[in-house]
């Protein structure tokens, strides 16, 4: 078997594996969700723990998935009819989508930096091979050579234009979310009583 051949069959597996645990995930998550539905539908408060059970799911899985975890508490503040829990869903909801959103501006923003620390690599090695090829005379080799650090060049401005305003947002998104959890902080402290 070849190299080729047999990295290509890696890769395969690579995607089968992939694609069976987003399945499976789907199937845990489609199932988590009947159940809080069933819930809701029934009026029938449930813990996270019975939720996860019925639904034959891992004892940790909310804790993964925190989404899961606000929509059946969200459930069981209605059930009780709660307005003090369901202020405070709403501001837990809030919070959650902005960890998600700045664990993702964090993944892109890593992403950006490895493209930018490959695009910086292979200016260098074409600016190396334009050196060495020389730069004398109208050869071929050496228009393509340039004309690729030129192109390369480009992208990686654009890259690091991409990268520094995926920065921006990030710590953007990283200053609200501050802001927000001094917020809740402040909101769920117990009132304080008043000196008679």
């Amino acid at each position: 078997m070849t190299t080729t051949t047999r990295d290509a069959v890696l890769a395969v597996g690579r995607q089968a594996a992939v694609a069976s645990r987003r399945a499976d995930g789907d199937a845990c998550r489609s199932r988590v969700l009947r159940v809080i539905d069933s819930m809701k539908r029934h009026n029938e408060l449930l813990s996270d723990a019975e939720i996860l059970r019925r639904a034959n799911v891992n004892t940790q899985y909310m804790q993964r998935h925190k989404d899961l975890k606000i929509i059946s508490a969200r459930i069981r503040s209605e059930i009780v009819d709660s307005g003090l829990d369901q202020a405070a869903l709403r501001r837990a909801e809030v919070e959650v989508a902005l960890e998600v959103e700045n664990a993702m501006l964090t993944r892109q923003n890593h992403k950006l930096s490895k493209e930018v620390e490959t695009l910086v690599g292979a200016l260098k090695s074409a600016r190396a091979e334009l050196l060495a090829s020389g730069t004398t005379g109208a050869r071929p080799e050496a228009d393509a050579t340039s004309q690729r650090v030129s192109q390369l060049e480009a992208e990686a401005d654009r890259w690091e234009g991409d990268l520094r305003q995926l920065e921006l947002e990030n710590a953007s998104l990283r200053n609200l979310n501050r802001r927000l959890l001094l917020e809740n902080t402040r909101l769920l402290q117990p009132p304080k009583e008043e000196a008679l």
